[in-house]
């Protein structure tokens, strides 16, 4: 009874004309700042680089923050993203690093499934189906009576492209001709440290030198390199030909549905085809979990479980959780030439009391706005702290808080003004140099770093 008198109720309101405002009966938008592209605030590597928090890390034993190019990786596992199945390296590149058994749909990308069609009580006829547009493996005769078989079967269809066994037999050829250079490379090196070490013993049978000289070395191995070069050079390459008619798209009754876009005919890479009825399944890439190094002392920063079904991490040291977070809580418009406080906020994401100083950085050559520092230093409490169960330190702390440049305190963060005067008629930037002291479990770290703002452009 309710939801038929709602509906009534709605029926009405839609019948009743609207009637017009005036001007005067609108109330004027407010006041509010849009969001610029580029503006955020960024954090300094050691590199001197500028990133988001998100995409640092933390090393313990440098004290400083490190970005993606400042880390060595280590590749622990490949896995499936579809089936979660781990695969040694040696598989992985035997099957090219993709998953031996899963597939994804030609046409919309999805991921296959195994169906199966009864034929007696005991067999079977297995295919690959897709449950989001429907596409299946029977209309290019592509089924076997296993599903193992079933994936053979497109694995070998997948090899016998005559594009990718061309470019198979390149990269062997590569690969071989690599090898040749190596192994000249490694003789004309002992026969020089032989030939040296002949001379310096016995300088006087100097005739003592076997007769393949390294002069003689020398030679013969540029003359194979410039016979490689020649016939690399003599080598035409094959005219381009249409391996396919295309006289059936100048016709008026094209059907667009049955013809491939660029992206299917980029994920079938060497056959390309036209029409979507020779599209081919292909099999799902694999990923990696990878380990993160310190480039500079080695620690190990970021460890991830080798199961694929955890999410967990063995070590991580991201800047996340060692770094004080920076946001602007309020941003007031920035008129040009006036000095107007902009709230900043600072959060602690360690357990224990964090020592925050702060300064300007007067070297930054792209600062277009005069900052006043009017808080040196400030500390923030711990992470998970209660306000209630405030410490004799933490009081004594704020106390000496100055309301005209704290704006607000709890429990882990704090809320401080920043003057900023805005110069120019540009995107308005400055940098500040942040220094924080607090303990870890490896001991105590003190650690310096640059941040960057980016608070848009001034308001006129």
């Amino acid at each position: 009874m309710l939801v038929i008198e709602e509906f009534k109720l709605r029926s009405e309101m839609a019948t009743t004309p609207v009637q017009p405002t005036t001007p005067s009966q609108t109330n004027p938008p407010a006041k509010t700042r849009v969001r610029e592209p580029g503006m955020g605030i960024f954090y300094a590597c050691r590199c001197e680089n500028f990133f988001i928090i998100d995409q640092l890390y933390y090393c313990q034993s440098c004290q400083s923050t490190t970005c993606k190019f400042c880390t060595t990786q280590e590749i622990d596992s490949y896995y499936c993203p579809n089936c979660l199945e781990n695969m040694p390296s040696t598989e992985a590149m035997m099957y090219k690093n993709n998953c031996k058994k899963c597939f994804t749909c030609p046409c919309c990308f999805s991921g296959l499934i195994y169906q199966g069609i009864p034929i007696t009580a005991e067999k079977s006829d297995y295919y690959f189906s897709c449950g989001y547009c429907h596409w299946d493996s029977l209309e290019m005769g592509l089924k076997a009576d296993s599903p193992s078989a079933l994936a053979a079967k497109a694995i070998d269809i997948e090899k016998e492209d005559p594009s990718q066994k061309e470019l198979s037999k390149l990269i062997e050829k590569l690969q071989k001709d690599e090898r040749e250079r190596a192994k000249e490379r490694r003789q004309m090196g002992r026969l020089r440290r032989s030939s040296l070490l002949v001379r310096t013993a016995a300088p006087q049978n100097l005739q003592s030198v076997p007769p393949k000289s390294l002069d003689e070395l020398e030679k013969s191995l540029q003359a194979k390199e410039s016979a490689r070069n020649k016939a690399a050079v003599k080598k035409k390459t094959k005219p381009a030909v249409f391996v396919e008619n295309l006289d059936h798209l100048t016709k008026d009754n094209i059907d667009l549905n049955e013809i491939s876009n660029l992206s299917q005919r980029f994920q079938n890479l060497y056959s390309q085809p036209i029409t979507q009825k020779k599209l081919t399944p292909k099999r799902v890439h694999l990923l990696t979990r990878r380990s993160k190094h310190c480039s500079k002392c080695d620690k190990l920063m970021i460890k991830p479980d080798l199961n694929p079904n955890k999410i967990e991490f063995k070590r991580q040291h991201v800047a996340l959780m060692y770094v004080p977070r920076i946001s602007i809580s309020l941003l007031p418009p920035l008129p040009l030439n006036v000095e107007t406080p902009v709230l900043v906020k600072f959060w602690n994401p360690v357990h224990s009391l964090m020592s925050v100083t702060i300064s300007k950085f007067d070297k930054y050559p792209d600062a277009s706005a005069e900052i006043q520092v009017l808080l040196p230093s400030t500390f923030i409490s711990p992470r998970d702290h209660d306000d209630e169960d405030d410490s004799s330190e933490i009081k004594s702390l704020k106390a000496k808080d100055d309301a005209a440049v704290i704006s607000e305190r709890k429990t882990n963060w704090v809320i401080i003004k920043l003057p900023v005067k805005p110069l120019r008629i540009e995107q308005i930037k400055f940098v500040l140099q942040i220094g924080v002291k607090f303990k870890s479990t490896s001991g105590d770290q003190d650690t310096t770093f640059l941040v960057n703002f980016n608070l848009g452009t001034p308001t006129m």
